[in-house]
């Protein structure tokens, strides 16, 4: 299984969000959507979802529609949730984007094999870091016997671009459709598992975990 991920929002404040999605597809059926996309819309070389008008949005998620729809997850860490609170102060902000991917993966289903490709958000020392706790995760948490993880700059990417205009939805989507512990998901977003974070390996045992 192909999995690309991007991450949208990001962590220093106590009402951040920050959250990661993933879409498992191959890298021909995502050059596929996006070369349909372009077309649609006159954009051309990378697109960024931060970046696309309302409706290019929907553009966007009505070919998804039409065409064999991928599986994706987006999975959240919100400052104004108990966990999210914790997570926030407690962990260094690779270290949440590492766990941010790794859930996002594991509930797109169990596979023998895990390949993904993450936009490239680290460099050096802890690029390695994060790459092994990913590959580490994963292993010991899936029936996985092959997890491997590369990390790619977005514009070289048609797959690392749908996850971007993913995770761009949702994070325009969870602040109005999260409503207290409840899941809810948006028109556009309606296909797509939205979650908050568990943190089920790391969380303290004094912090329950938030009903879903």
């Amino acid at each position: 299984m192909h999995i690309f991920c991007d991450e949208s929002g990001g962590t220093g404040r106590d009402d951040s969000l920050f959250l990661v999605a993933a879409v498992a597809l191959s890298a021909d059926e995502a050059t596929r959507i996006m070369k349909k996309f372009r077309k649609a819309t006159g954009l051309r070389g990378e697109v960024k979802g931060s970046r696309l008008t309302d409706k290019h949005r929907k553009i966007f998620f009505d070919l998804l529609d039409r065409s064999p729809w991928p599986q994706a997850s987006v999975v959240f860490c919100r400052g104004l949730d108990q966990i999210g609170s914790w997570a926030l102060a407690a962990l260094d902000d690779h270290e949440l984007w590492a766990e941010l991917v790794i859930e996002s993966t594991l509930w797109l289903g169990e596979r023998s094999t895990i390949a993904i490709s993450a936009d490239r958000r680290y460099n050096g020392a802890r690029q390695h870091g994060v790459h092994d706790s990913i590959v580490a995760g994963l292993s010991g948490r899936t029936r996985a016997n092959r997890v491997t993880v590369q990390f790619v700059d977005s514009q070289a990417s048609d797959g690392v671009q749908i996850a971007d205009i993913i995770a761009n939805t949702a994070y325009r989507d969870i602040p109005t459709l999260w409503i207290g512990e409840k899941s809810e998901r948006s028109s556009t977003t309606a296909k797509i598992a939205i979650r908050p974070v568990e943190l089920k390996a790391r969380r303290p045992q004094w912090l329950e975990l938030e009903a879903s």
